[in-house]
C-alpha cells in the first residue's frame, strides 16, 4: 500500500511487509494509523506517518478482504473470505472476538457511528447486527433473497441500509430490527450505498446505464400522505403569538373530523375517505375552537358571537346554544364524563354548564381581563383557567368556587393543563416561561426556564412523566415533570412553533410552526423523525388519533393533511416484537431505554 501526499501528489511512504495482493486500506479516524487488508491471510496496522509497521493480525484462515476502524480508532473489524469475523484491539493488536453466526462468506463489516455495534453482510443471505463489545449476536435482518453484497449504518446510528444481489435495497430499524423500506426493480447487478445529509444515496449500475436515486428516510418516509384534502373556507392569518388553534379535531374514536373554517360555521369530515358528512351552521360570527366529547356523541363549538354550542355528532343537528357570555367564547370543552362543559371568554369569565339541558350551572368570576384557556381535571372535580391578567386559577367544579391563585407569572398566561393524575398543573406564558405548580395547594413547584421568546402552549405526557413547550423561539423543549429539569431541545424549525403535543403513548412529539410545516419527534431522544412539509401556509395545528396511528395538520391555506404513521405502534407492541427477534426477555437496562413500563408484560 501506498501514502500519497494530496497536494504534490508525491509518494510518501510505501507499506511493505503483505505477501499477497493488498485488498483495501483504511485511515484511523484521526488519522494517525492506517489498517491495511491482504490476500496472505493478514491484516496490518501501519503508522500514516512513518509508514512504520505496528501490529500484524496473522494466523487466519482466508484472505482478509476489508478492515475498518471503529469511530474512537481503539478497535478494528476485520473481514475475512469465510464466515468469520474478527474485532482486532487496534492498541494491542490481539483480537478481542470472533464474530461467529454466519452460513456463508461475509462480505462487508461496518461499525455503528457511536462504535458499541456492528453489521455484517453475508452470502447466505442475511445481514447480522453484534455487540461490539461483548460480540454477541442481537440480530439477524432476512428477507433478502440472494447474496447481501453491502451494508451501511446511518448517521445517526438508527437506521441499517442493506444491498443484495436480488436487485432490491432494504432499510432497516436498528432499535426494533424491523423492515422499513424495500427499494427494488433494480435492472443492474452491482450497488453501492453511501450515506448524505438528511438520508442517503442508493447508486446501482450495469454495463448499459448508471442510475442515481436519493431516498430521504430517517424513519420518515413511512409517515405515508392518506391525502391533503381542501377543507372549507381560508382562514384568516393570525397573530403569531396566540399559540395553537385547534382547528382540527379528530373524534375519540377516530371516525371523524371537525375544522373550523371562520366562515361562522364548522365542517365534520370522514377521516378514512375525506367525505364531508355535513356542516355545523347557527353561529353568527367566527367558529374559533371546537371539541369532540369524549364517547363521540356530541360536539362543542365556541365562537366569536358570544356563544358556544352543542352539536349531535351523528346527525350534525344543534342541540343548545350556550348563551350568557357578554364578550366572544374563546375555548369550550367536555368533561370526561361528558356531563358538563367548561367555556371561556374575552369577558373576564369561565362558566360551566349541564350538556342535557344547556343551562348554565356557575359563572366563575375573579380574572381581571380575558380568559384564554378552561380545562377540566380528568375526575371532573376542579377546573383551571388561564388569563391575560397574568394569572391562573383553580376552581371547584361543583359548587363554582374559587379554590386557588397562581400567580406568579409576569405575562399573560396563555394555557394551564392538569396532569393525568390531577395533582399539577402546567401554565404557559408570555414571560418566556411555563410553571409547574401544585393543584392542591396552588404552590409553585417550580419554573421552566430556558425559552428566549413567549412561550405559547405546554403540556403534560399522558403518563406524567414529561412536559413539553412551544416557543415563538423557534423550538420546542421536552422537560422532565418530576424536577422540572431540561431533557431535549427540538430544534429545526425556522419560525414560531404554535403548538406541541404528544402521540398518546407518550413516545412521539408533533409541532405545528408558521415555517409551513409540522414536525414528528422521538421523546425519548429528542430526535426530528419526520418533515410533513407539504403544506403550503403556516401550519395552525396538529393532533393524532387516539390510537397514535394518524395525524392531522391543519393549515392557513385551506387545507387538511391526513398522515399515516406505520412506526407509531404502542411501544409494547414494538418491545414485544424486539424481544421475539432476539430470543430472550428484555433486561431491566433495556426495557428503560425503551421506554417499556415494568408494569407492561411482554409474554405474549
Amino acid at each position: 500500500a501506498r501514502v500519497w501526499d494530496a497536494v504534490t501528489g508525491k509518494v510518501l511512504h510505501t507499506l511493505r511487509g503483505h505477501a499477497g495482493e493488498v485488498l483495501s486500506a483504511q485511515f484511523s479516524v484521526d488519522g494517525k494509523t492506517i489498517v491495511t487488508a491482504s490476500e496472505d491471510k493478514t491484516a496490518r496496522v501501519w503508522d500514516a506517518v512513518s509508514g512504520k509497521e505496528l501490529h500484524s493480525l496473522s494466523g487466519l484462515e482466508a484472505p482478509v478482504s476489508s478492515a475498518q476502524f471503529s469511530s474512537d480508532d481503539k478497535t478494528i473489524v476485520i473481514v475475512s473470505r469465510n464466515k468469520d469475523v474478527h474485532v482486532w484491539d487496534a492498541v494491542s493488536g490481539k483480537v478481542l472476538h470472533t464474530l461467529r453466526g454466519h452460513v456463508g462468506e461475509v462480505l462487508s463489516a461496518q461499525f455503528s457511528p457511536d462504535g458499541k455495534t456492528i453489521v455484517t453482510a453475508s452470502v447466505d443471505k442475511t445481514a447480522r447486527m453484534w455487540d461490539a463489545t461483548t460480540g454477541k449476536e442481537l440480530f439477524t435482518l432476512r428477507g433478502h433473497e440472494d447474496d447481501v453484497l453491502n451494508v451501511q449504518f446511518s448517521v445517526d446510528g438508527k437506521a441499517i441500509v442493506t444491498s443484495s444481489k436480488d436487485r432490491s435495497v432494504r432499510v432497516w430499524n436498528v432499535l426494533i430490527d424491523n423492515e422499513l423500506l424495500v427499494f427494488s426493480k433494480y435492472e443492474g447487478l452491482e450497488m453501492s450505498v453511501h450515506y448524505v445529509k438528511g438520508g442517503y444515496k442508493v447508486s446501482t449500475s450495469n454495463r448499459d446505464d448508471m442510475t442515481e436515486r436519493v431516498w430521504k428516510m430517517l424513519f420518515g418516509e413511512k409517515l405515508d400522505t392518506l391525502g391533503v384534502y381542501t377543507l372549507g373556507d381560508s382562514m384568516d392569518k393570525v397573530p403569531s403569538n396566540i399559540g395553537e388553534v385547534p382547528s382540527t379535531q379528530f373524534s375519540m374514536d377516530g371516525k371523524k373530523i371537525a375544522t373550523v373554517s371562520w366562515n361562522q360555521s364548522v365542517r365534520i369530515w370522514d377521516a378514512l375517505t375525506g367525505k364531508e358528512l355535513y356542516t355545523l351552521s347557527g353561529h353568527k360570527d367566527w367558529v374559533w375552537r371546537t371539541k369532540f366529547s369524549a364517547d363521540s356523541k356530541a360536539i362543542v363549538t365556541a365562537s366569536w358571537d358570544n356563544t358556544a354550542r352543542v352539536w349531535d355528532a351523528v346527525t350534525g343537528k344543534e342541540l343548545h346554544a350556550l348563551r350568557g357570555h357578554e364578550a366572544a367564547v374563546l375555548i369550550a370543552q367536555f368533561s370526561v364524563d361528558g356531563k358538563t362543559i367548561v367555556t371561556a371568554s374575552e369577558d373576564k369569565t369561565a362558566r360551566v354548564w349541564d350538556t342535557v339541558t344547556g343551562k348554565e350551572l356557575h359563572t366563575l368570576r375573579g380574572h381581571e381581563s380575558a380568559v384564554l384557556n378552561a380545562q377540566f381535571s380528568v375526575d371532573g372535580k376542579t377546573i383551571v383557567t388561564a388569563s391575560l391578567d397574568k394569572t391562573a386559577r383553580v376552581w371547584d367544579a361543583v359548587t363554582g368556587k374559587e379554590l386557588h391563585i397562581l400567580q406568579e407569572h409576569e405575562a399573560a398566561v396563555l394555557n394551564a393543563q392538569f396532569s393525568a393524575d390531577g395533582k399539577t398543573i402546567v401554565t404557559a406564558s408570555w414571560d418566556n416561561t411555563a410553571r409547574v405548580w401544585d393543584a392542591l395547594t396552588g404552590m409553585e413547584l417550580y419554573a421552566l426556564t430556558g425559552h428566549e421568546a413567549e412561550v405559547l402552549g405546554a403540556q403534560f405526557s399522558l403518563d406524567g412523566k414529561m412536559i413539553v413547550t412551544a416557543s415563538m423561539d423557534k423550538t420546542a423543549r421536552l422537560w422532565d415533570a418530576l424536577t422540572g429539569m431540561e431533557l431535549h431541545k427540538l430544534s429545526g424549525h425556522e419560525d414560531v412553533i404554535r403548538s406541541a403535543q404528544f402521540s398518546p403513548d407518550s413516545r412521539m412529539i408533533v409541532t405545528t410552526s408558521r415555517d409551513n410545516t409540522a414536525r414528528v419527534w422521538d421523546a425519548l431522544t429528542g430526535m426530528e423523525l419526520y418533515k410533513l412539509s407539504e403544506q403550503r401556509d403556516e401550519v395552525l395545528s396538529a393532533q393524532f388519533s387516539s390510537d397514535g396511528q394518524m395525524i392531522v395538520t391543519a393549515s392557513g391555506n385551506k387545507s387538511v393533511g391526513m398522515w399515516r404513521c406505520e412506526v407509531c405502534r404502542p411501544v409494547e407492541e414494538s418491545a414485544a416484537e424486539l424481544q421475539k427477534r432476539v430470543g430472550r426477555e428484555l433486561t431491566v437496562e433495556e426495557r428503560r431505554r425503551f421506554g417499556v413500563p415494568d408494569s407492561v408484560s411482554l409474554a405474549n
